[in-house]
């Protein structure tokens, strides 16, 4: 029967909404008569009884059906409503109103062999199936009202009440992906990373597939495989030829309305002034007000864009290999076991063999190269990362360097910075001022530095995620050798911050 349905013309999901609205209250106006007829009896007939028990159900599953449908897009339609609407009501007449995850894929599986559903239908499918089901439902009312046989009733009601017991619990984006043309198809994509990405970035490209063709006047299946093909031909990512680069427009844009409403504010204050001299005082005050005034705009107008990342649901491949370190100054023993009892915490929210974690530490500016209590601080330190490795099993370090003379007194050279820059060349194995506590040699082949402060709290999986991110095709650096600078994707992520309440 599900063969039978053809695509024809379009349609919103708000009519359906209505219509199920009216369904709904057949329902509600039955479940009342049944409670003020039934209500009180002590064994009511099996039919009533799975009404009244289950009424709050269709009620539930309404809301979020109708959630769904009121905020689609336009649909493909069938005989004069949404495609997917029509499917799903056939999916329960031919199960007599009961419908598990097996025959859902079986189903939309021998649909697709002669309609390809598009992924916006494909979303929608599980808010489709509550939807007829609670149209089963009124049907079934309609019947009960008319005094037809029991025992019928009974086995109506409890298979639609177990179907919308069913999608209430179903991973439905499993389901769904299972039944996606469309991804199998982008899981063609030559080296195999689309199938390796997390849901959220299949997602995304899902997205950019369904706009483009929708563009190109093509179904998005057909769309797919003609990008597969170009990748193949080209040996690329798929990725690339669906996300385009960004231009330098933005930036010269952003650079000019800096440089423009500065120079703009100062003559303006200068005038009222009556003052050359102030528009020259002004115009650094100035242009750090405009840059924060229009950071501020860009931040809350403009929507955010989610960085593309691979899936390390699985654990952090060995490309992946990362030390996380907290940047700090060591400026008494009780701080280095403070310091120490943070990479603890941070190797409870990350518990992946492939990333390590260290104190990158400086000693506090002084007056000589060697201070007094230097000694006791840095063994202090030392202890603590040791005790770490023998709880552990290893995966913790203490990198420090020797004090350098910056003309006013004894301090790390250029601080973070300088400390950051040392820790690359010993990942790199060049040579280094940093001297390290810890198996030096476990530290081979790690790919990223993962900074923070020593007040920065990190989430479970904030970790895997920023890894997964730099691990993407179109977020790995791409360098022009001859100038050596990034020319695209990304060779430092800064994540978005969050403020906790107590700061």
């Amino acid at each position: 029967e599900a063969r039978l349905l053809r695509p024809a013309g379009s349609r919103g999901g708000r009519r359906s909404v209505r219509t199920l609205r009216r369904r709904l209250d057949e329902i509600r106006r039955t479940h009342d008569a049944v409670q003020a007829r039934c209500g009180e009896l002590p064994q009511p007939p099996a039919a009533c009884e799975w009404l009244l028990d289950n009424w709050y159900i269709a009620l539930r599953e309404y809301m979020c059906a109708a959630a769904a449908l009121r905020s689609a897009p336009r649909l493909r339609a069938s005989g004069g409503e949404p495609l997917i609407l029509a499917l799903a009501r056939a999916l329960l007449r031919a199960g007599l109103g009961s419908a598990t995850e097996e025959r859902c894929r079986l189903f939309l599986d021998g649909f697709q062999a002669v309609t390809v559903l598009r992924r916006s239908e494909l979303e929608l499918f599980p808010a489709a199936v509550r939807a007829a089901a609670i149209e089963g439902l009124a049907e079934t009312c309609r019947k009960m009202r008319g005094g037809e046989d029991e025992q019928a009733l009974t086995a109506s009601f409890e298979a639609l009440f177990t179907t919308l017991r069913l999608f209430s619990v179903l991973d439905a984006e499993k389901l769904i992906n299972s039944a996606d043309v469309t991804g199998a198809v982008l899981s063609a994509d030559p080296g195999g990373d689309y199938a390796r990405m997390d849901s959220g970035t299949k997602r995304q490209y899902l997205r950019r597939v369904e706009k483009r063709a929708r563009r190109e006047g093509a179904e998005e299946h057909v769309f797919a495989r003609r990008l597969i093909k170009r990748a193949r031909a080209e040996g690329r990512h798929v990725g690339f030829y669906l996300f385009a680069a960004p231009g330098r427009a933005g930036e010269a844009c952003y650079i000019g309305a800096n440089v423009l409403l500065t120079l703009f504010f100062s003559l303006l204050l200068a005038f009222a002034c009556d003052s050359a001299a102030a528009a020259l005082l002004l115009l650094l005050p100035v242009s750090e007000l405009v840059k924060n005034l229009l950071d501020f705009i860009l931040l809350h107008t403009l929507p955010s864009r989610r960085l593309p990342r691979m899936s390390t649901e699985e654990g952090v491949p060995p490309e992946g290999r990362t030390i996380c370190v907290i940047s700090a100054l060591l400026t008494d023993p009780d701080g280095a076991e403070r310091l120490a009892a943070r990479l603890e915490e941070l190797r409870q929210t990350c518990r992946e063999s492939a990333v390590s974690f260290g104190l990158l530490a400086d000693l506090p500016s002084a007056a000589e190269a060697l201070a007094e209590g230097d000694g006791a601080v840095l063994y202090a330190a030392r202890a603590a990362v040791e005790r770490l490795n023998r709880e552990y099993g290893g995966g913790f370090y203490l990198f420090t360097r020797p004090r350098a003379f910056d003309g006013e007194s004894w301090t790390g050279r250029e601080r973070k910075r300088g400390a950051i820059t040392e820790l690359a060349r010993l990942l790199c194995g060049m040579d280094s001022e940093l001297e390290t506590t810890g198996e030096r040699a476990a530290l081979s082949g790690t790919r990223y530095i993962l900074t923070l402060d020593s007040d920065t709290r990190v989430y479970p999986g904030a970790i895997q995620e920023l890894i997964g991110a730099m691990l993407h095709p179109l977020c790995k650096p791409r360098v022009d050798e001859n100038r050596g600078v990034v020319t695209a994707g990304h060779a430092v992520i800064h994540p978005r911050m969050g403020t906790e309440l107590y700061s």
